[in-house]
């Protein structure tokens, strides 16, 4: 998964193996940790 925030031109690059990766709550975490980087580093 790539992230990508333009307007703080930040970028996360998440590799990683899922053994159920359709399920949409596999990816609550890394969201919510992306968000919380984009507050504080996306100044």
């Amino acid at each position: 998964m790539i992230l990508v925030d333009p307007a703080s031109k930040l970028v996360m690059v998440h590799t990683a193996v899922r053994q159920k990766p359709s399920e949409d709550a596999s990816y609550a975490e890394l969201l919510t940790m992306w968000l919380n980087v984009v507050a504080q580093l996306g100044k």
